[in-house]
């Protein structure tokens, strides 16, 4: 498995984690917990996204 794929699982688990914490009264903390998540799925899109645009010349 890729690491922009394991990023990107990781990042969706965070951020759903983050959900659970908004409805358990931790909610400053869960939006912080929800940027971090959003960060890393990002960083396993570009990654992703940068692999499939090469080209071999």
């Amino acid at each position: 498995m890729e690491k922009g794929k394991i990023a990107e699982i990781i990042g969706a688990i965070v951020m759903l984690f983050s959900v659970y914490m908004f409805f358990d009264k931790r909610g400053g903390l869960g939006f912080f917990v929800l940027l971090i998540g959003a960060i890393v799925f990002g960083i396993g899109k570009k990654s992703e996204n940068e692999n499939k645009n090469y080209v071999p010349r």
